[in-house]
């Protein structure tokens, strides 16, 4: 049984969500709470042994409606020695990252939730960080899990060589924009070159991502559009789109990964990945702020 801990966002969606996937929880008390239930039986070879929230209380109150929950500890850094990997949840706050270090130190696998950082330096500083003391890290949207990004497989390789992506989400460009650049970024893979972003400073980006072999992502995340993602893949030979909802899927898809990480030691995605991921975003939001200047993805 793999051993993980759950650092803070105990009471944000992410942290819920994956302590309903990984636990037996308290059904009465969690449907009281108001909690979303994922409706399929916790991941059989892993749970979460020890919860730490900044606020103690809520890490405690979760855990009298969590089975199997050890460990509510005051610090954060108390989980070190008791737990095979950690997953570090988004808390909203967009500052979870900055309790990566002391598990990457420590030689705790380590999962970041999305997205890594807003700045690229400072994912940069976390991945170096996570190479250096040579420990298992991983950092993603849920969405390149996605039962139908798998499903659209065979559609994906039957279109031939793909020119051109259109994938549209809501919200803000990094906190929310990351998964559908994620879900577009998996199936054309790394080597995103400039960006530039026609869209404007009021929530609503419009951003075209140029890949350095003339491949091309434009990518739309609209602060007033309602919720859902999806990526449509223009080919050679023809067109496929892909709708990712099945959230209970992505979820637990990804945590799988997670396990299989600490596991095997097997990435995916691989950390520079992740990093190129936030470089567009940071580039995205830079090309808006200076007026849809075409800015260099590195650099």
């Amino acid at each position: 049984m793999i051993r993980l801990g759950l650092v803070g966002g105990v009471d944000i969606f992410h942290g819920i969500a994956f302590s309903a996937l990984l636990n037996e929880i308290d059904q009465e008390a969690w449907q009281k709470a108001g909690y979303w239930d994922p409706g399929v039986p916790p991941i059989e070879n892993a749970q979460i042994v020890g919860l730490w929230d900044p606020e103690h209380e809520k890490a405690v109150a979760r855990a009298r409606i969590i089975g199997g929950v050890e460990l509510t500890p005051e610090r954060m850094e108390d989980l070190i020695g008791h737990v095979d990997g950690v997953l570090i949840a988004d808390d909203v706050t967009q500052q979870h990252q900055k309790r990566v270090p002391p598990f990457l130190k420590a030689g705790v696998p380590t999962f970041c939730d999305k997205p890594l950082s807003r700045d690229p330096e400072e994912a940069a500083a976390i991945v170096a960080l996570a190479r250096e003391t040579k420990t298992p890290f991983m950092s993603s949207s849920a969405l390149r899990f996605g039962r139908e990004l798998e499903e659209a497989q065979e559609r994906l390789a039957a279109i031939g060589p793909i020119r051109v992506v259109h994938a549209v989400g809501p919200n803000e460009l990094i906190f929310y924009g990351v998964h559908p650049l994620e879900l577009a970024h998996t199936v054309l893979g790394p080597g995103a070159e400039s960006v530039i972003n026609v869209g404007d400073t009021k929530g609503h980006n419009i951003v075209r991502v140029r890949w350095s072999d003339g491949r091309y992502l434009v990518l739309q995340v609209f602060e007033d559009v309602a919720y859902g993602f999806e990526a449509r893949f223009y080919g050679a030979n023809g067109v496929c789109e892909v709708k990712v909802g099945d959230a209970a899927y992505f979820y637990q898809n990804m945590l799988r990964q997670f396990i299989k990480l600490i596991e095997t030691g097997e990435e995916n995605p691989p950390p520079e990945s992740t990093l190129e991921i936030v470089r567009v975003l940071a580039a995205g939001e830079r090309s808006a702020k200076e007026g849809g200047r075409e800015v260099p993805v590195v650099g």
